[in-house]
């Protein structure tokens, strides 16, 4: 583990989005998907992932209570991943949506809560 994965930084999890992000065409393309539409899916997760990462830390800043955020973003992972391990490729965009929103949007709102909790002002 890092240092600042000791420290309780924004590294807190071992299991980052980019370390899970790599393989989805490969698992994309091992359940049947041809490669090209893997790709695209992979570029899905991307753009959709960049949109969940900008979008969340302006949500969360309104709520009172983040744990919502983080009850909805571990939900759309677990959710995304699952029907990606289970479904037999009918809805591949579908958890290629729910996969990007997930981990991307749970590493913005982890950034906002770091940022929020730390105790000198920046």
């Amino acid at each position: 583990m890092t240092p600042a994965a000791l420290e309780g930084g924004t590294e807190r999890c071992p299991l980052r989005s980019k370390r899970s992000v790599t393989w989805l065409s490969t698992i994309f393309h091992d359940r049947g998907t041809p490669i090209e539409t893997a790709g695209y899916l992979l570029a899905l997760v991307s753009i959709v992932g960049i949109v969940g990462a900008f979008v969340t830390p302006l949500v969360s800043h309104k709520m009172v209570d983040q744990r919502v955020g983080i009850v909805v973003t571990v939900g759309t992972t677990a959710v995304g991943t699952s029907g990606l391990l289970f479904d037999p490729h009918y809805f591949d965009v579908l958890w290629a949506v729910l996969i990007g929103w997930g981990q991307r949007s749970s590493n913005g709102l982890a950034n906002y809560d770091d940022g929020r909790s730390s105790r000198e002002p920046r």
